[in-house]
């Protein structure tokens, strides 16, 4: 979920386990050494196979005090799957966080690779 004020949006996502640890292990290194990358895309399969992400987060190091890119783009359920809405809404933000804060999200991703249906959050606010 993303959420600043009155302004949110949540996506939800299918996601192979083996993506989500890799996500987890790439984002507690990120965290702490301020170094590398973590990417995660999930979503569904559109009729025609291709797919269909509702989930985008990406994490990158940015600038040189060790702070934190959160880049992430969610979208609502496909119409097929979206018994309330026949269209897809989406949302984007980008947002610069601290190390500690993301080490509390990697925490908290932790527990999804045993099954839990977890909804983590980066605490706290932007850094700029």
């Amino acid at each position: 979920m993303l959420k600043s004020g009155a302004f949110q949006g949540r996506g939800r996502a299918w996601l192979d386990i083996e993506d989500v640890s890799g996500f987890v292990a790439s984002t507690k290194t990120l965290a702490a050494t301020s170094a590398g990358e973590a990417s995660l895309r999930g979503g569904y399969f559109n009729k025609d196979g291709t797919p269909n992400f509702t989930v985008n987060l990406s994490l990158r190091p940015q600038g040189a005090r060790g702070l934190i890119l959160v880049s992430a783009e969610l979208a609502s359920d496909p119409p097929s799957l979206n018994t309330e809405s026949q269209g897809v809404s989406r949302v984007s933000a980008t947002l610069i966080v601290e190390p500690a804060a993301l080490a509390r999200f990697a925490h908290q991703l932790s527990s999804i690779p045993k099954g839990a249906e977890v909804e983590a959050t980066v605490p706290g606010h932007t850094a700029v």
